[in-house]
């Protein structure tokens, strides 16, 4: 699956062996009209706006792109680990579970479980870092990804911390939210959380085209109406099976950074 390795390729061998024409044949497969998708927005006249759409884009030729049928990753089975050490400012554990795509039934629940542990002053992680002070950063999200991606734990460890600590920690957290149904206040207050960033992201006209453009790339524009009513309709329960499903000691990976 390409999610494999970083867009810009995995090496810097994948940048250096690239010919011109290698480069050019990318360009004109991905890069036309009949692969864009386009928002004009503000206090426009209608009718002269086509007319520069026609003007500016009208005479670019379509692609003959067809969609790739891109192979799915296969369950993984088993808990994967790697070491490693490099010259940076702080240790660093990654603990990784696959999850679904941001266009499956289940990518709102799974964003909440995230906004619960993580999202704001008031989440499991801040508290626990204000109260523990045993590590420098913990944070959980979700990678929000069109095909099946990951969603990430990190934490940061100070000069005194372990490894097994601060792991330990998280598994700590990560018992805790598949043992027990999250609290009414919990839930409430990342459902407010929801709703008050739906309200401040159609503040600015920019966030506003952005955001029809991201819908239509998912498949409608008009999903922008009932995104918060999705978020709005998970329930504490589904929250707990949520964790329960992905948290699994044989779907996780870990990644042990060390600093030199």
């Amino acid at each position: 699956h390409p999610y494999k390795w970083p867009t810009i390729g995995k090496e810097i061998a994948h940048i250096e062996q690239a010919t011109m024409q290698d480069v050019k044949e990318f360009f004109y497969r991905f890069y036309r009209p009949n692969n864009a998708i386009l928002c004009i927005a503000g206090d426009i006249d209608f009718d002269q706006t086509i007319e520069w759409v026609e003007k500016w884009y009208g005479s670019i030729a379509g692609s003959t792109n067809e969609p790739e049928n891109i192979e799915k990753e296969p369950s993984q089975q088993a808990v994967r680990t790697m070491h490693c050490q490099a010259d940076v400012p702080n240790s660093v554990l990654y603990k990784v579970f696959h999850m679904c795509g941001r266009k499956d039934g289940a990518y709102h629940t799974t964003d909440l479980l995230s906004d619960v542990l993580s999202a704001g002053n008031s989440s499991r992680f801040s508290k626990h870092l204000r109260t523990q002070q045993d590590l420098l950063g913990l944070e959980a999200y979700v990678m929000g990804s069109l095909d099946p991606g990951l969603f990430v734990f990190s934490a940061k460890l100070n000069e005194n911390t372990s490894f097994e600590l601060a792991e330990k920690v998280i598994d700590e957290h990560i018992e805790q939210i598949v043992k027990e149904q999250i609290s009414d206040q919990e839930h409430q207050k990342i459902i407010n959380r929801c709703i008050s960033a739906q309200s401040f992201s159609q503040v600015e006209l920019l966030n506003k085209a952005m955001n029809l453009c991201y819908y239509e790339f998912l498949s409608d524009a008009s999903l922008i109406n009932t995104e918060l009513d999705r978020y709005k309709a998970v329930s504490k329960q589904d929250i707990q099976e949520v964790a329960q499903s992905i948290f699994r000691a044989s779907n996780a990976s870990v990644m042990y950074y060390k600093a030199q």
